[in-house]
This record gives C-alpha cells, structure tokens and sequence, in this order.
C-alpha cells in the first residue's frame, strides 16, 4: 500500500474532513486531496507531523511492509 492510500486511511479512521485534516497538518484541502490521489507527496516534515499526531511510526507511513501495522493500529484506536 502506498502512502497516498495510507493517508486517506488515517484520515477517514479518525473521522476527520478532509479540511479538518489539512488544518492538523498546516496545509490547503488541496494538498491533502492531491496526497490521496497520488498527484503530490508530503515532505518529510509533515510526514513527521503525520507520525506525531497520530502516533504512527513514520516507518509504516512509508514503507510498503507496513500495511498491516498500520491497519491493526488504527483498527485498534478507533473501538
């Protein structure tokens, strides 16, 4: 799973808008729209705001091997 499909997934697992997302992130709807589209990618520094303020390691963020972590962690946070 890619980061675009991980994004979209951490969004809708903690019920966020799309625009109450971007304000958490400091960035436009926009961005966040073309994150989950694959068009753009998060610079590393939000990729690091993204693994603190949903505690994710930014190793499941990024990398491929991590699908089921982060799966099983937001499962887990969201009962």
């Amino acid at each position: 799973m890619n980061i675009s499909n991980k994004i979209r997934i951490i969004r809708k697992s903690f019920c966020c808008t799309v625009e109450e997302f971007a304000e958490k992130m400091n960035v436009s709807r926009q961005t966040i729209h073309q994150w989950e589209a694959g068009k753009t990618y998060p610079i590393i520094e939000k990729i690091q705001l993204l693994s603190k303020l949903f505690e994710i390691p930014v190793s499941a963020l990024v990398d491929d091997e991590y699908d089921l972590i982060i799966r099983l962690d937001i499962k887990k946070r969201t009962k």
